[in-house]
């Protein structure tokens, strides 16, 4: 399950969940990110980053932008 701690961090920060998956959708309308479900998959199922990188860029409000897997770790410290 994502977490919201980059809320709190960086106030300003814009989440977005990728992907169709089970859960996902939910969990962003309960830490109050944006949720993107379309992803590009390749042939053998694996989401394609392009895909997502282009999704993005055309939604982004900041020009700088951070990729974090699901099984990402964030520490704050």
């Amino acid at each position: 399950m994502p977490s919201a701690a980059g809320k709190v961090c960086v106030p300003d920060a814009q989440i977005i969940l990728f992907g169709c998956d089970e859960g996902v959708a939910e969990a962003a309308a309960e830490l109050g990110v944006e949720h993107c479900p379309s992803v590009h998959l390749s042939d053998y199922g694996v989401p394609m980053l392009n895909s997502i990188v282009v999704q993005v860029r055309a939604c982004a409000i900041h020009p700088m932008l951070c990729f974090a897997n699901s099984d990402s770790f964030f520490a704050v410290t």
